[in-house]
């Protein structure tokens, strides 16, 4: 039995609780809230009485911070982050060190990595692969959308880096098409396009390996389709803690992300696009 509590930010943890009591695996232990948001006195725990009390911990807060993940592993406490953290370089580098010392899990939820399709690819994780995403570009949460399709694309292709290609056109100061190319020095290729033009039918995802049958991925998701992933995130958070075999999205991924991100950035400043900075 994981003994599990609940870290969250939101005003309601009925969902969170619902899910994980479907696991007989898990055993919750208690809930802490954000404590800027309630008054710490009305708490059941407080973040570190939760940790200290559980072997693992769902933390659904907006952006959980680099103290409370540092002291989450120096407890040798499993994480389940809901949401990437925002951390600089150096402090994941901290964070990858400690989680290989005190043998702890950190896994990042990512909806696409946890799709039971997406799961089917990784027995050929060593085959080199062409990864093709042609998504609408969403101008309010642009980075936030960049990001989370580059830690999918880095749960796919776990290889190193060898160039990244990125261009943008605009109106008016907004970019209406960002395209990025990723070349990784397994021989895999991600074509990653957001546009504002492209109709729903062009929308695709999909990942292309030799001698194998295309895997196309769905390129919406209610929000009963984001429980079923979540729950198959959460089976391979189990695993992980058991020690067994299993895909996770990792610090390691959201390394080479942000690597991504930044270089696609620094490409994208050539053609004036004014909402990356």
């Amino acid at each position: 039995m994981i003994r599990i509590g609940i870290l969250s930010g939101n005003a309601s943890d009925n969902e969170s609780i619902n899910l994980i009591q479907q696991f007989n695996d898990f055993k919750i232990t208690g809930i802490a809230r954000d404590i800027d948001k309630q008054d710490a006195q009305k708490q059941q725990y407080s973040a570190e009485e939760l940790v200290r009390n559980s072997d693992a911990t769902y933390i659904s807060l907006q952006a959980p911070s680099f103290d409370l993940i540092r002291m989450g592993i120096k407890k040798s406490n499993h994480l389940f982050l809901h949401t990437p953290p925002v951390l600089t370089p150096e402090e994941i580098r901290q964070l990858i060190s400690l989680e290989a010392e005190a043998g702890s899990t950190v896994l990042l939820f990512n909806p696409l990595s946890y799709l039971p399709e997406q799961l089917r690819i990784m027995p050929m994780q060593k085959v080199p692969k062409w990864i093709n995403i042609r998504l609408p570009i969403n101008f309010e949460y642009l980075n936030h959308q960049l990001l989370d399709l580059l830690l999918f694309i880095c749960s796919v292709e776990k290889s190193e880096i060898r160039k990244v290609d990125a261009f943008a056109l605009q109106s008016q100061q907004t970019p209406n098409l960002i395209t990025t190319h990723i070349a990784f020095k397994s021989g895999s290729v991600a074509q990653l396009e957001l546009s504002d033009s492209s109709c729903s039918s062009q929308h695709v995802i999909e990942i292309l390996c030799q001698n194998e049958k295309p895997i196309y991925l769905p390129v919406d998701q209610n929000e009963e389709a984001l429980a079923l992933t979540e729950k198959s995130a959460l089976k391979q958070f189990i695993l992980a803690i058991r020690k067994k075999q299993t895909t996770i999205v990792s610090l390691s991924d959201l390394t080479q992300a942000l690597q991504i991100l930044h270089e696609i950035m620094d490409k994208l400043k050539y053609s004036g696009c004014s909402l990356l900075k």
